[in-house]
C-alpha cells in the first residue's frame, strides 16, 4: 500500500482532538483509513467529511477499511460518523471493515447496538 495519492494524503486530517491518515492499494480496490485520537461531538462533522472521501480515492472501491488501533475515546456521535459510513458503503456496494478496536469504543458501539452491523477485524 501507498499514501494516498501522489502530492499528498487528502483525507488527512489533523484536528485538535482527532487525527486520520490513509493509504490505498490500487490493485486491490482498497482504502484504509486510520483514526487516532479522539471522535466526539466537536469533530464529528469534519472527520465525517473526511471519511466520506474514502469512497472516491479509487474507482469503484471493494473495501473501506477503518483502522480505530490509535482511537482513545468515541462518543455516541463519534460512532454515528462510523454507522453513517456504513450506510453510504452499503449504498455503493462496497464492504466495510472496522479493525483494532479498542475495548472502550467496542463497548459503545455494542451500548449503541451497532456491533452487529459491522465486521470487526485484527490487522497487523
Amino acid at each position: 500500500m501507498t499514501p494516498a495519492a501522489s502530492g499528498g494524503d487528502p483525507l488527512r486530517y489533523d484536528g485538535d482532538k482527532a487525527h486520520l491518515t490513509s493509504t490505498v492499494d490500487e490493485e486491490h480496490r482498497t482504502v484504509t483509513v486510520l483514526v487516532s485520537g479522539q471522535l466526539d461531538t466537536d469533530n464529528s462533522p469534519a472527520v465525517a467529511r473526511v471519511l466520506q472521501r474514502a469512497f472516491d480515492l479509487v474507482p469503484a472501491p471493494h473495501l473501506v477499511v477503518v483502522d480505530l488501533r490509535d482511537l482513545r475515546y468515541a462518543s455516541s456521535t463519534g460512532i454515528g460518523v462510523i454507522a453513517r459510513l456504513y450506510v453510504e458503503a452499503h449504498r455503493r456496494s462496497v464492504e466495510l471493515e472496522v479493525c483494532n478496536v479498542p475495548a472502550n469504543v467496542k463497548t459503545v458501539f455494542d451500548l449503541l447496538g451497532f456491533s452487529t452491523f459491522f465486521t470487526f477485524t485484527t490487522r497487523p
